[in-house]
């Protein structure tokens, strides 16, 4: 006999069980941690002489997103338009210029959002596009 649905949603255990607090208090020595690293960034700055500002930090990693878009925008008209032409001719590979701008701008995306540290929500989707015409271009399935 087929059970209601609503019977099991609600014996179900939660997918996650740490509560808000806890889990504010398993995130708050990272943060103590990074809050300390920056100090002793900007104290290392100021004992040799080179001014330092926290907010040019985080325009410098916002200028680096923006970047960043702008190169994969760049590459998926590029590289996107000979990858399709392909795929819609049914003919051979993609051309070897288009894979590696695309195989390039994959090492890029990695390298900044190590820099930065994560991607923006535009960024990301972005690659998610990217991501899709590599496998488009190299005949893999996308997952």
């Amino acid at each position: 006999m087929a059970q209601n649905p609503s019977t099991l949603l609600s014996s179900s255990r939660p997918l996650n069980p740490i509560s808000p607090q806890a889990h504010a208090d398993k995130v708050q020595p990272r943060l103590d941690a990074l809050q300390r690293a920056r100090e002793d960034t900007e104290r290392r700055f100021r004992d040799v002489g080179v001014p330092w500002d926290s907010v040019a930090l985080a325009d410098v990693q916002h200028a680096s997103l923006r970047l960043l878009a702008t190169h994969l925008e760049l590459a998926l008209a590029t590289a996107g338009a000979a990858v399709r032409a392909v795929s819609d001719a049914a003919g051979g590979g993609a051309p070897e210029w288009a894979v590696e701008l695309l195989v390039g701008a994959v090492t890029f995306t990695f390298k900044q959002q190590q820099r930065v540290g994560g991607l923006d929500a535009h960024c990301a989707a972005l690659f998610a596009t990217l991501s899709d015409l590599v496998c488009a271009a190299s005949g893999l399935q996308t997952l």
